[in-house]
């Protein structure tokens, strides 16, 4: 029997996986059609719950979360060799184009560490720092929509 390869689902598809709109749509299809097992850790757990909109909404969203996590998505704790370890991987990466966050950064090296095939995140800085780190990953849902350009016309 062979293992299923482990993909790391950040804090911005965990929360988008309840969420209502195309993008949840879009996570919710990807999470049903994935034959990958879906990790995440405590710290994109964390980072989700503290998104969570607080009274009567926060809390079916809370439940839908944990429907989800009991589904399917593994959180696994953060291994202490990494919170031990020093430097903590949240200064800039070769190719990044800015620092990482101290949360993305710890995200970014549970999915390195627990060797996963891909990382999905809807977040850029977080994506950029997993290729640059050598990472496969991509970000699921909607493009975000186009910034309104403004067009001239010349007259005759």
């Amino acid at each position: 029997m062979t293992r299923p390869s482990l993909t790391y689902v950040d804090s911005t598809i965990l929360l988008a996986l309840i969420s209502a709109g195309p993008t949840g749509e879009a996570v919710r299809r990807w999470f049903r059609l994935s034959t990958d097992a879906w990790i995440s850790s405590e710290i994109a757990l964390t980072r989700t719950l503290m998104n969570l909109p607080s009274g009567r909404e926060g809390n079916r969203d809370g439940q839908d979360l944990l429907r989800a996590l009991h589904a399917g998505v593994a959180i696994r704790p953060l291994p202490l060799r990494l919170l031990c370890s020093t430097p903590l991987p949240h200064r800039r990466t070769r190719g990044a184009p800015e620092a990482l966050a101290i949360t993305d950064a710890l995200e970014l090296a549970s999915a390195r560490l627990w060797r996963c095939r891909w990382l999905i995140s809807n977040s850029e800085s977080l994506q950029e720092a997993a290729q640059a780190a050598g990472l496969s990953c991509f970000g699921i849902g909607a493009p975000p929509a186009a910034a309104p350009t403004a067009t001239a016309t010349v007259g005759d």
